[in-house]
């Protein structure tokens, strides 16, 4: 392969290692946010239960 071409190629695989990178962070945010929503609603589960329990006593 000559210059021209590896220089192309460097340069169309920098484009995908951005693309991958933002990809990557999207995903770390989604499941980040998911797990603290699915944290809170185990809390609000939690209070409700015991709101239930005193309730019957």
């Amino acid at each position: 392969m000559d210059q021209a071409t590896l220089d192309l190629i460097t340069y169309r695989l920098s484009y995908v290692w951005a693309a991958y990178s933002v990809v990557m962070i999207g995903l770390f945010v989604y499941l980040s946010t998911i797990g603290r929503r699915q944290r809170k609603l185990a809390q609000d589960i939690n209070l409700l239960r015991q709101a239930i329990e005193e309730k019957r006593k």
